[in-house]
């Protein structure tokens, strides 16, 4: 039998879906009671903020965090832009459901395991697919085409 923590990271990736599908569904409900995605993200944004220093100071991840940078200076731009894209594909969900609705965009959305694939190529030079994930992908893309071809 596996030990327990080698599914680890199945399970905090399955609860995080359940979560993010909640999330979505519910930002769908308050945007159609009158807040913009803007409005969401500050508010998430301040939470996200104030959680994650709180857990990184207390688990020494912070101080870790800030001696990685300053012995790697391309870590802080890497760091910006991940940071960058992280706030931007967020304000776009938020404003694709605002658009259309929750199911139908994360539906779209669902397809960036493709492009994690791809730039997981170009910066680390990792090939991370397998058969299981080709095939996966491209029942993804197949429901994307569907999804666009009837909205």
């Amino acid at each position: 039998m596996l030990h327990s923590s080698s599914y680890l990271w199945f399970y905090c990736a399955f609860i995080a879906a359940i979560l993010w599908g909640f999330s979505y569904a519910l930002s769908e409900k308050v945007m159609k009671e009158a807040l913009h995605p803007l409005f969401i993200m500050v508010v998430t944004g301040f939470f996200f903020f104030i959680i994650s220093v709180v857990v990184a100071y207390f688990t020494d991840h912070l101080k870790d965090g800030f001696q990685a940078m300053e012995a790697d200076k391309n870590m802080l731009l890497n760091l910006l832009i991940l940071s960058v894209s992280y706030v931007i594909g967020a304000f776009l969900i938020y404003y694709a459901i605002s658009l259309k609705n929750s199911t139908t965009v994360n539906l779209i959305e669902i397809s960036y395991p493709v492009f994690t694939l791809i730039f997981a190529y170009i910066l680390m030079k990792e090939v991370q697919i397998n058969i299981a994930t080709l095939i996966g992908g491209t029942f993804i893309f197949v429901g994307i085409g569907i999804i666009y071809l009837k909205a």
